[in-house]
């Protein structure tokens, strides 16, 4: 044999068991992802969702149905989303209700406009960081529930004019308006203006929260590395690399054989 074959021959050797070492190490990338995942569930479920949990429960304690109303953010307790948060709620106050003897009445002309008799502009408050800031419902027949069918959306406009009315204009996010529905809600408080008195009851379960998101969502920067989901990705696409680099050397043997026997 020449040189050059005993170089091919070499390399063919040493590519096979090269392959081989890909295949072992993408097992351990797959142990590996298993065993994040698990630790992001555990996470998730033993301490985000029970954390959540508590805050809502506290306070709807505080501000109970019927009056209030707690809203919970598309992004609310998603954990595991990069844009999740364990303050994104607000609660909103029964302000207009068709079946009251003191608060005033609501006409639904669309499924995006409400009027109201007189000047009641001021009852109207947008939320300034565009969370939602009303809502509507009907009361429930149901033995234990007060509400059914609650959505919830924001306004758009609200503007008095000649015809002696209130009208507000809005879109609803989450659920479907009843066109019966009793009950209008709107923004009355969220995490940054609740009184410090109620704040300091939650504030544990927000902040061991708030560590479960960022472990599991830290992006790799000066400051760690510990981030769960990149570490899973990062795994992946190294899995990935490896299938490459194992299939090209597989190849080697059978594509260098004939050279090799001819040479």
């Amino acid at each position: 044999m020449s040189e050059t074959t005993d170089k091919l021959s070499e390399m063919a050797s040493n590519d096979t068991n090269k392959q081989k070492s890909y295949s072992d190490a993408k097992k351990g990338n797959q142990d590996r992802i298993t065993e994040l995942e698990s630790q992001q569930e555990a996470m998730k479920t033993g301490v985000a969702d029970i954390a959540s949990e508590k805050i809502k429960e506290y306070l709807k304690r505080v501000y109970p149905e019927p009056d209030y109303e707690f809203y919970e953010d598309p992004t609310y307790n998603k954990v595991m989303d990069s844009t999740g948060s364990v303050t994104h709620w607000v609660i909103l106050s029964r302000k207009l209700d068709n079946t009251s003897l003191t608060l005033p009445h609501f006409t639904q002309t669309s499924s995006t406009l409400i009027r109201c008799s007189g000047d009641k502009t001021t009852l109207f408050t947008m939320h300034p960081d565009q969370a939602a800031d009303i809502g509507f419902a009907k009361y429930s027949t149901e033995v234990g529930e007060i509400y059914s069918n609650v959505c919830a959306g924001r306004m758009s406009d609200v503007y008095y004019d000649s015809t002696a009315s209130t009208w507000v204009t809005f879109d609803i996010e989450q659920g479907h308006i009843d066109p019966t529905s009793d009950v209008c809600f709107l923004f009355y408080i969220d995490y940054n203006t609740l009184p410090i008195s109620h704040k300091e009851k939650i504030i544990t379960y927000v902040n061991d929260w708030n560590f479960v998101w960022d472990y599991i969502n830290k992006v790799p920067d000066k400051d760690g590395t510990y981030g769960t989901k990149m570490q899973i990705e990062n795994l992946r696409k190294s899995s990935d690399s490896m299938t490459s680099n194992e299939n090209k050397y597989g190849e080697t043997k059978d594509r260098f054989r004939k050279y090799i026997q001819n040479g």
